[in-house]
């Protein structure tokens, strides 16, 4: 509460590449409300030059990276597609994997004259959660990985588990790594909105890699009380909205009816 005669200082840090300078702020119930001028350069970087962010050479870049099928059968092998391109020639290519978080196997990846990559990872058990991404060196020796955050990214497959429907309905499956989904349900984490790495996959058809996950809905609802009711907000990447249109996603599994 903010008695009559007292004065608050707030400071604000921002950065920003477009739009206004303008800081709206308030209280509670759109009290005190105040508009702030930020301040801001004069200058504002250098267009068309060069500045710190150049790279004199990157590595090889990737697009349409995807795993086939999008939930494989258990022990079937798993196809990961690419198309790999570098104006300089592609030189090595390696294929990374862990199953189930254990560790790192690396396996072939070859790129035809047409620039498609393709690499082929062994089949698991049933339920299993295979992480993987891609290591690239061009001919001049520039590293890249796809996704682009190669280990800490979350591309993810999970070998077929039982839990989808063979009912008319959209399904939407949400893949995680087994530590990051106790992560998120633990009761400490329970009220937490941080964002968790996942792979979407929609319809057994669509796959988005690196989503983000949270819980959703109140304290109640985010309980965890063994019905396994919980709900999920999850945030798609901005090149990948969902149905090319939904930035987020909320995923309601409360099995509440409307109060009449």
């Amino acid at each position: 509460a903010i008695s009559s005669g007292q004065t608050y200082e707030v400071s604000f840090r921002a950065r920003w590449l477009a739009g206004s300078n303008q800081l709206n702020s308030r209280c509670y119930y759109q009290r005190l409300a105040r508009t702030t001028q930020l301040d801001r350069p004069e200058e504002c970087g250098t267009p068309g030059a060069a500045n710190s962010r150049l790279e004199a050479n990157l590595g090889p870049t990737f697009a349409n990276l995807r795993h086939d099928p999008p939930v494989p059968a258990a022990n079937a092998p798993v196809t990961i597609i690419a198309d790999v391109s570098d104006p300089d020639g592609v030189g090595t290519l390696v294929l990374k994997a862990r199953y189930n978080e254990g560790s790192v196997s690396s396996h072939s990846f070859s790129v035809d004259a047409n620039g498609r990559g393709q690499g082929t990872l062994p089949g698991a058990a049933a339920g299993t959660v295979i992480q993987f991404w891609i290591e690239a060196t061009d001919s001049l020796g520039a590293n890249s990985t796809a996704p682009a955050a190669g280990r800490a990214s979350r591309a993810l497959i999970q070998v077929e588990d039982g839990q989808g429907t063979a009912l008319p309905l959209q399904e939407l499956r949400v893949v995680m790594l087994p530590s990051e989904r106790s992560f998120l349900l633990e009761p400490l984490n329970l009220m937490s909105n941080e964002r968790l790495g996942v792979t979407m996959i929609y319809n057994r058809r669509h796959i988005t890699y690196d989503a983000g996950i949270r819980m959703r809905g109140s304290a109640a609802g985010r309980a965890r009380d063994g019905t396994n009711y919980q709900g999920f907000n999850v945030a798609y990447p901005d090149d990948q909205p969902f149905r090319g249109v939904h930035s987020s996603v909320s995923i309601d599994r409360s099995h509440r009816r409307p109060v009449v």
